[in-house]
């Protein structure tokens, strides 16, 4: 009997540990599953023709907080930020920042704005935003004549990545655009590039 006592508290300890494990995992990655369905919605939009009606049914199918949207004249904007920072208090990961925006004119979407923040600058005692990157989308682009453009830019000693892309630019180039790996912010060490971030645009 004490033998098998011994093996069923063994089993119950195991049964304990991987049900902390599952929990710790989920409370790590729900940032990333959040901020994931945002993405996915994100990427069907389309600038110029996308309606403020055809988004809210989008956001209550993909159930994303409705207070998200909110609107002041004829502009509306969606908005939705998360914080990834549980595996930098272990000293495993950067934290990092991922905000994204969708605004509305007169009920047709108009501007798409994600934002990626990663804290690995130091300055004295305290990490602050480095590495980043941002998609930007317009019906017209004022600084990509080619539809889509993608480049890295210095930012106090930091790179960051842009991809600048209107209404105009072709399925495969949005794809590229939205193809944001958000899982590499969660993995042990996070992001740390361009190519990271965004592997089908600057993975070459």
């Amino acid at each position: 009997m004490a033998r098998l006592s011994g093996g069923m508290l063994v089993g119950y300890m195991s049964i304990v540990v991987l049900a902390g494990v599952i929990a710790s995992y989920f409370l790590v990655t729900a940032p990333q599953r959040r901020m994931r369905r945002v993405l996915k919605e994100l990427s069907t939009v389309e600038v110029g023709s996308t309606t403020i009606q055809s988004w809210r049914s989008r956001m209550r199918a993909a159930k994303l907080d409705p207070s998200s949207l909110t609107c002041q004249g004829g502009t509306c904007r969606f908005s939705q930020k998360v914080q990834v920072k549980a595996l930098s208090r272990l000293r495993l990961a950067p934290a990092s920042i991922i905000s994204t925006y969708l605004t509305f004119n007169d009920g047709i979407a108009s501007e798409i704005y994600v934002w990626f923040e990663i804290d690995d600058q130091r300055a004295g005692k305290t990490m602050q935003p480095g590495t980043g990157a941002t998609v930007h989308e317009t019906q017209q682009s004022r600084s990509c004549p080619q539809h889509y453009c993608t480049y890295v830019t210095d930012r106090g000693g930091y790179r960051w990545a842009v991809i600048e892309i209107d209404s105009a630019a072709s399925p495969d180039d949005r794809a590229k655009a939205f193809g944001i790996d958000i899982g590499c912010l969660t993995k042990f060490g996070g992001c740390r590039s361009a190519r990271a971030l965004l592997p089908q645009a600057f993975g070459k």
